[in-house]
């Protein structure tokens, strides 16, 4: 069955962001593909990065893949510089945000991942990732591993079933290197939805671009496929229906 790659605009709490997912071609065709709905509820997670040794760009594929996988709001912020004294006031300065982890270069602080799950921050800090002086990607890569475990143990995974997963002890920066993804494994997954909806980051639910169009809430299409469903919603019937007035129904009325 081939397969069509689309991507859809996400509208949540009044925020757009890119989102991709993988659905049989005939399906989009006939659904123009699937949005998130608006939730009521705008809660969010936020990575805010404060240092500069990897570009933001580099960061961006974590927050984004977390939010897919998940259903939720996943954002990268940027930010101030943030002290673990002031993380928990700072959590707050952030419109929505539930919990955040904070991506800071600070070489006062040995460990590349401090958690305060109580005070709902997390800090992932970059300095001890790069001590060892490894070339920048490598120092990308484990950034955006360690981005993931900190969002996992924030939201109450510490460990997973799955052996030698991301999820397992990691006592030094390079046994990270051994890990080709930054992506937790299901059974984390699971943990961590289940736990964001008790803070308030509401798993969000998909449904067709079709049936955005009924509702009334669709955004404008932006390709050929969408703009065959918004007309066809959109139209007026070739043939109106018509209700002829019969004298005979009417009486004693």
């Amino acid at each position: 069955m081939k397969r069509l790659l689309v991507i859809t605009i996400v509208i949540a709490g009044g925020i757009a962001a890119l989102a991709q997912q993988q659905f049989p071609k005939s399906v989009i065709e006939r659904t123009g593909g699937f949005l998130e709905r608006p939730g009521k509820t705008k809660g969010r997670v936020v990575f805010v990065n404060t240092q500069k040794t990897v570009a933001i760009d580099e960061l961006a594929p974590v927050a984004a893949q977390l939010s897919r996988t998940l259903h939720v709001k996943v954002e990268l912020v940027s930010g101030a510089p943030v002290s673990i004294e002031k993380a928990k006031a700072s959590v707050s300065s952030f419109q929505d945000a539930k919990a955040a982890i904070f991506i800071v270069e600070n070489a006062e602080y040995q460990d590349p991942v401090l958690v305060s799950p109580e005070g709902r921050w997390a800090i992932v800090n970059v300095a001890p990732l790069s001590a060892d002086k490894a070339k920048q990607p490598y120092i990308a890569a484990r950034t955006r591993k360690e981005m993931a475990r900190a969002f996992s143990m924030l939201c109450g995974a510490f460990d997973s079933t799955y052996s030698d997963s991301l999820m397992g002890t990691v006592s030094k920066p390079t046994e990270l290197d051994a890990f080709t993804d930054f992506m937790p494994p299901m059974d984390v997954v699971g943990r961590v939805r289940k736990y964001l909806v008790k803070i308030g980051v509401p798993t969000q639910s998909l449904v067709s671009y079709r049936t955005a169009c009924k509702e009334g809430w669709a955004p404008p299409p932006t390709n050929d496929i969408q703009k065959v469903v918004w007309n066809q919603v959109h139209q007026i019937p070739d043939k109106p229906i018509t209700i002829e007035f019969d004298p005979k129904q009417d009486k004693g009325k």
